[in-house]
């Protein structure tokens, strides 16, 4: 996903950017994700299978646990900024 600086953002509870399944691949390319929260893992990115994270901004996010990206598959990130991100409760 080319983004060209786009945001994305959220007003909703639970409700996460991009999930990755386990056996995909995506690749996001400069992004900016904030605001977001999840009442689960990974509020901007949940991550099972393969990803690639270029210049992208990581902002504001929120989840129980990895607050801008939870992995358990593998996860590369190049030029990238993650400020005040949380993972709590």
């Amino acid at each position: 996903i080319n983004g060209h600086g786009a945001k994305i953002t959220s007003a909703y509870d639970d409700l996460r950017a991009f999930q990755v399944t386990e056996g995909a691949h995506l690749t996001i390319n400069n992004i900016e994700m904030s605001g977001i929260t999840s009442n689960n893992e990974g509020a901007a990115i949940l991550n099972h299978g393969t990803l690639t994270v270029n210049n992208t901004t990581f902002a504001t996010n929120t989840a129980i646990q990895g607050g801008a990206i939870y992995t358990l598959g593998t996860a590369t990130i190049y030029n990238s900024t993650f400020y005040y991100n949380s993972a709590c409760c």
